[in-house]
């Protein structure tokens, strides 16, 4: 965990050095060998790793594509925290009970 939350820090840094505006996190392709950072930790520590701000002042956007948001509270927070847009694809795939 310590080595891929490190991998994601340094990838946020040069992706907004390199001139992205809009930073997708996605949580897709997990397996049982590939387990996903929860999205509100990932996000947290994202908005709270160095120069949060400063890609915030370029314009970087923070989206998130995740299976886990399901509940309003689960969106209410990711988007406190700061993400612009939310892909609940989970949600998507559920069946609808009336």
């Amino acid at each position: 965990m310590r080595r891929r939350w490190t991998s994601l820090c340094s990838g946020r840094r040069s992706a907004i050095a390199d001139g992205a505006t809009i930073l997708i996190l996605s949580d897709k392709g997990v397996d049982r060998d590939h387990a996903p950072i929860p999205a509100l930790l990932a996000v947290v520590g994202l908005a709270s790793s160095p120069d949060p701000r400063r890609a915030r002042a370029r314009g970087s956007g923070l989206v998130l594509e995740s299976g886990e948001p399901r509940e309003v509270h689960h969106f209410c927070l990711l988007i406190g925290y700061g993400v612009q847009a939310i892909n609940p694809y989970l949600a998507y795939e559920m069946p609808r009970t009336t």
